[in-house]
């Protein structure tokens, strides 16, 4: 090898897929992950297989997006209720408690939708366990109660896909 062959080898280029700066001498992209010095075929299959799961994670954060959107309807749902129970039992302490209790919880529910575009996995997990236990105590409409665990329980496995192919093609 001459000097010149070994200076051609260190120069830094730009990985084709993600355009970071890698090194000449790599075989894979540091950041992607990028076959540098396969076949332009394999190349190309590797973009395409990226441009696919990140189409998938898309989809799959969108439907993640409405689990969060419950966590809020269902803060404003016992807000609501909370409101409604303090109105109708004006004339005992049990309104108050009605109140501050369904208070509480929405304002639980809400921080969960909050921490749900950021850590979507751990607030689904949250959202659906305190719901869970809220249903118990309560004892909610047996029928909403499973619509809402079987959504949020439907959103977690999204989240937790979408997850899966942020790390396993470091999207």
């Amino acid at each position: 090898m001459t000097t010149g062959d070994n200076q051609l080898s260190t120069t830094p280029l730009i990985c084709k897929c993600c355009c970071e700066v890698v090194s000449g001498k790599d075989r894979f992209c540091q950041h992607c992950g990028f076959p540098l010095t396969e076949t332009e075929e394999r190349q190309q299959r590797f973009i395409n297989n990226r441009g696919y799961n990140k189409e998938q994670l898309k989809k799959l954060d969108s439907q993640v997006e409405y689990a969060g959107i419950t966590l809020y309807i269902l803060a404003g749902l016992l807000l609501l209720a909370g409101l409604v129970l303090f109105f109708l039992n004006t004339k005992n302490d049990a309104g108050a408690i009605y109140l501050i209790t369904d208070g509480i919880l929405a304002i639980l529910f809400f921080c969960l939708g909050v921490l749900s575009y950021k850590h979507p996995v751990t607030a689904i997990i949250c959202g659906l366990i305190l719901y869970i236990v809220v249903s118990i105590v309560f004892s909610n409409s047996i029928l909403i109660s499973v619509i809402i665990i079987i959504a949020l329980s439907r959103a977690l496995i999204n989240a937790l896909k979408a997850q899966s192919i942020r790390k396993q093609h470091n999207i």
